[in-house]
């Protein structure tokens, strides 16, 4: 169903809305917000069953615009920026688990006869 976050006098703007992050990369959050200045936020990180991963605080860049990035990503999660009393919607992260060929050293071998 939809997620609707309960009201906030703050509003959030969250980049990215939605990710895909090759398996074991970084999610790298951004968020902004209008209406009342929180104290605090965390970026928090909920797996398939719904169930918190991980609180992470965030940290204020430039004013009104938090960052956190969330390192060695998985599985498949949600995210949400979190305030006290309030929350941003919740985006997904897909976990991109196809192989990449390495090519390093693939033509660096050197035969000893």
């Amino acid at each position: 169903g939809k997620d609707l976050p309960p009201y906030s006098p703050t509003r959030f703007s969250v980049d990215p809305a939605g990710a895909e992050v090759e398996y074991a990369g970084n999610l790298d959050v951004e968020v902004s917000v209008q209406g009342k200045r929180p104290k605090l936020m965390a970026l928090v990180l909920e797996d398939a069953a719904g169930q918190v991963a991980a609180v992470l605080p965030m940290y204020e860049s430039e004013e009104r615009t938090y960052r956190q990035t969330s390192e060695y990503v998985t599985e498949d999660l949600t995210y949400h920026a979190a305030v006290p009393g309030g929350r941003s919607k919740r985006y997904p992260v897909n976990v991109i688990k196809t192989p990449r060929i390495d090519q390093s050293g693939a033509s660096g071998v050197v035969q000893n006869f």
